[in-house]
């Protein structure tokens, strides 16, 4: 799940670094709760997108929804799967999040941990934001 501005391409659209696809008859598009085409999206507008994995790993939009607020909704990925552990960021579903001294690193809800102490193929949901410099940076990693 990602939320902030959209950014919109031919038949996928990005919120908070992160790109769907859209594809048609599968996507569910609303806007304050009314079904609407792609077509009917904006650039910019404050949404929530819901997706899953593809076969070949690309992420899939499940459902996006448009939000008409007096401001921009705050830029956030959340990820749900199994995770990819490097010395200093964590990959889930194709993405790669910065982790840093200020990560929150979670286990069975409870215990802090650090980054090494997790391991590949763990289940994890994963939340973060994107960087100044346009990465993603992990803000809770909560192994399940």
């Amino acid at each position: 799940m990602a939320q902030g501005p959209l950014a919109i391409g031919d038949a996928t659209v990005t919120v908070a670094t992160v790109q769907y696809a859209v594809v048609a008859g599968q996507t569910i598009i609303r806007r304050n709760g009314v079904a609407v085409p792609l077509s009917g999206l904006r650039q910019g507008d404050s949404a929530v997108v819901k997706g899953g994995p593809a076969a070949d790993g690309s992420l899939v939009a499940q459902s996006i929804d448009v939000y008409l607020l007096p401001r921009p909704l705050p830029e956030w990925v959340t990820l749900k799967g199994p995770i990819a552990v490097g010395p200093d960021s964590i990959t889930a579903l194709g993405q790669t999040m910065r982790v840093d001294a200020h990560t929150l690193i979670v286990r069975a809800g409870r215990t802090v941990v650090p980054l090494s102490n997790l391991r590949t193929g763990e289940a994890a949901t994963v939340t973060g934001r994107p960087g100044v410099d346009g990465s993603l940076l992990a803000l809770v990693i909560n192994v399940n």
